[in-house]
C-alpha cells in the first residue's frame, strides 16, 4: 500500500497546527486531516463531523493500528522538516 502526503496547509492557531490531504494507492483520497496540538505534544485527527447529540465521529478512520501509524508519521515528518507550502 502507498500512502502519500498530497497537501500540508499549515494554519496559524494555538491547538490547529496543520490540515492534510493523502492519497492510498492512487484510488482514494482523504481531506481534511488535522494535525493537533495538546498537552502531550502533536497528533493526527481523522475527518470528522458532530452527530446530533455533538459528538465528534470520524467520517473515515483506519481500521488498524498500523496504517494509522504510518499516516501519523508521514503527516508528522512533513510537518516537523517545514515541508509543504504555507496558503
Amino acid at each position: 500500500m502507498t500512502i502519500e502526503l498530497t497537501r500540508l496547509r499549515r494554519i496559524d492557531h494555538p491547538k490547529v497546527k496543520a490540515v492534510a490531504s493523502i492519497l492510498i494507492d492512487d484510488a482514494l483520497a482523504i481531506h481534511d486531516i488535522k494535525l493537533l496540538s495538546g498537552p502531550h505534544g502533536n497528533w493526527v485527527a481523522m475527518p470528522n463531523k458532530p452527530d446530533k447529540q455533538g459528538k465528534y465521529r470520524d467520517m473515515v478512520h483506519p481500521i488498524n493500528a498500523d496504517l494509522r501509524r504510518q499516516i501519523e508519521v508521514l503527516i508528522l515528518n512533513e510537518y516537523e522538516s517545514g515541508g509543504m507550502t504555507h496558503e
